[in-house]
């Protein structure tokens, strides 16, 4: 399923198709995505240095280089 960047989570899903004899709503799955900025907000707070950071992504396989 897509979702937005920004759309963090948690996004709840249902395992229990997974296991043999599981009652649906047995094994609940949470999804918790992250932006690159989570990631260095996390490596920063845990007292790392960041010494370079970039994203390359979609723009710019587009030709549309960031400003």
């Amino acid at each position: 399923m897509e979702r937005s960047y920004f759309d963090r989570g948690p996004h709840r899903s249902d395992r229990s198709e997974d296991a043999p004899d599981a009652s649906p709503g047995a094994f609940p799955s949470y999804e918790f995505n992250w932006t690159i900025a989570d990631y260095a907000q996390a490596m920063l707070a845990a007292g790392c240095d960041l010494a370079w950071l970039g994203e390359f992504g979609d723009a710019w396989s587009h030709g549309k280089m960031p400003t």
